[in-house]
């Protein structure tokens, strides 16, 4: 099993963000993944998955390849 933390600011870098999709690609092929964070991408509307930015939509389509979810659907 892996287990991870993540905390994205709301201004990171595109590569950085490249950096971590890559990271996330190799943890997934474990048995079980668990990641918990906040990935601070404010213009993504998780109800409709739908994002305004280029690195927004990075990260959601990540997420559907590895079959992630978005528990938390309000900021906190």
């Amino acid at each position: 099993m892996v287990v991870g933390v993540f905390y994205r600011p709301p201004d990171q870098a595109e590569h950085t963000d490249e950096a971590f999709l890559l990271q996330l690609q190799k943890a997934s092929c474990s048995q079980a993944l668990v990641l918990l964070g906040n990935f601070s991408h404010p213009d993504i509307c998780w109800k409709s998955s739908l994002a305004r930015c280029k690195q927004s939509w990075r990260f959601l389509e990540s997420n559907e390849d590895k079959f992630l979810d978005q528990v938390i659907d309000t900021p906190t």
